[in-house]
């Protein structure tokens, strides 16, 4: 497997290449992809209360995280340890468990229906990349922190939220 060493420049344009590779969620379609969409950024919560972060910490978790994903997609190692701190990597590993079935073996994947590594990762980019822009627009409107607060406001209370909705079992889960 080839490694590829990260620069700073590369984390910046990993989000540009991602929409255009996996596709985007447009502001105001958030709701077709509401189960998948709630589910991560109620569990983006409930890592946060474990780990404290920032917003821009949780940007450049996003960014590990669809990294991480490409390296299993594009069959690459991406090396960015020497320009990401530990608490981020922390972070975006806890993420990866609510999507990743080669991290959480609890995710079941029906191979019939996800032909490829890329088909059963598009889905969570496209959330990623979603959530990614929702930070700075809070981030806009309640400053710093505006991500988390709004979570705090909007979603944890919503309603309970099924085991793994990010796919949609008659596309992905057994």
């Amino acid at each position: 497997m080839e490694t590829v060493k990260l620069k700073e420049y590369d984390l910046k344009r990993v989000i540009a290449r991602a929409r255009k590779e996996y596709g985007y969620i447009n502001r105001g379609d958030e709701d077709l992809y509401y189960p998948q969409l709630g589910y991560m950024e109620h569990k983006i919560y409930d890592v946060y209360e474990e780990i404290q972060i920032t917003d821009r910490e949780l940007q450049l978790a996003l960014i590990i995280s669809i990294y991480d994903l490409k390296s299993i997609v594009d069959d690459k190692e991406y090396d960015y340890i020497d320009i990401v701190d530990d608490k981020a990597i922390k972070y975006a590993k806890k993420l990866q468990m609510l999507f990743n079935p080669y991290l959480n073996k609890d995710i079941y994947i029906n191979k019939s229906m996800c032909k490829s590594n890329k088909d059963l990762f598009i889905l969570p980019i496209k959330c990623m990349l979603r959530i990614y822009d929702s930070i700075d627009f809070w981030r806009e409107r309640y400053g710093v922190g505006g991500y988390f607060k709004m979570l705090e406001e909007m979603v944890i209370n919503i309603m309970e939220i099924g085991k793994y909705p990010y796919a949609l079992e008659e596309d992905y889960l057994v």
